[in-house]
Order: C-alpha cells, then sequence, then structure tokens
C-alpha cells in the first residue's frame, strides 16, 4: 500500500529488553561476558546457588538487595 519497510541485517546476538525478565536475561549475558566482572560474577553465581550449604536469599540479605 505505498509503504516502506527497512531492516537491518546484525551480525551478532540479539538481546532483548521489553519486559523486567528479558532485561535482566540481557543485562546477566552481558555482565557474564565483560572482562573485567564476567569472572567475579561467575564466582558469585556458582558459590550461592551451587552450594547445598549456602542459602542465596540469606547472601543476598547480607549484601543490603533491593527488596522488590
Amino acid at each position: 500500500d505505498g509503504k516502506e519497510v527497512y531492516g537491518y541485517e546484525i551480525e551478532g546476538k540479539w538481546l532483548e529488553c521489553g519486559n523486567k525478565l528479558a532485561y535482566s536475561k540481557s543485562n546477566l549475558y552481558l555482565s557474564l561476558k565483560h572482562p573485567k566482572f564476567g569472572p567475579e560474577l561467575k564466582k558469585y553465581l556458582k558459590k550461592d546457588y551451587n552450594s547445598p550449604t549456602t542459602s542465596s536469599r540469606s547472601s543476598f540479605r547480607s549484601e543490603r538487595a533491593p527488596k522488590f
């Protein structure tokens, strides 16, 4: 109907940020790939979520996580 459509082919990974969960996943993905923060974040996630003796809920509280 006379309307034009433009597109752009990207190289790389497409990240969604249209809702809170998608934004969080994208942020986590990029943070894990960051050369400075990625290794430390990986250690943090492994420690809190893979340890059977560590409660992730209590560790978040100890770091003063925001209440949702």
